[in-house]
């Protein structure tokens, strides 16, 4: 019998315990208003990396149907040689990604906001006579700054914009 009593008292403790259980990684509400009413435009470099990461915030339509909003983005990539050794091969590269955002409400004719987006990032030239781990370190790095720069519109966006009305242009 007292058995039973601490199996039921500590599933009672642990229940009582994650009663308040929230998420740590929730979108802001202003963000939840873009999902699934938003039309995405891309053009640029690197758009698949954008459009797939786009994908899993804001979840956009896919079809020209009913949209609220717009979301124009054009991204520029620029990758230059940051240290180059007495032999004149570079050996660690500098990437940067300027984005360019445009969120337009479709429904108010307005421009919500129109932010441009630069981030840096650094990758070191693996040269053992393939360049294939230069490859996929400037692609694993490239992916991780567009990440970044999306992550830094997204937080402007829910900072700036409670609601996405053109009565609170910023």
């Amino acid at each position: 019998m007292t058995l039973r009593k601490i199996i039921l008292l500590f599933f009672c403790s642990i229940f009582i315990s994650c009663s308040n259980f929230e998420f740590v990684y929730d979108y802001p509400s202003s963000i939840k208003n873009l999902q699934n009413k938003t039309l995405l435009s891309l053009a640029g470099d690197d758009t698949d990396i954008i459009n797939s990461y786009l994908l899993s915030k804001l979840r956009p339509l896919s079809e020209k149907t009913e949209y609220d909003y717009i979301l124009i983005i054009y991204s520029e990539k620029n990758i230059t040689a940051s240290i180059i050794e007495k032999d004149a091969t570079a050996s660690k590269f500098n990437i940067e990604y300027k984005i360019n955002y445009y969120l337009k409400n479709r429904k108010e004719n307005c421009t919500i906001i129109n932010r441009s987006i630069k981030t840096n990032s650094t990758f070191d030239s693996k040269s053992e006579g393939y360049s294939f781990g230069s490859d996929l370190s400037e692609s694993e790095v490239s992916t991780i700054n567009v990440h970044s720069n999306i992550d830094n519109f997204m937080n402007d966006l829910s900072i700036l914009k409670k609601d996405f009305s053109c009565k609170n242009e910023t």
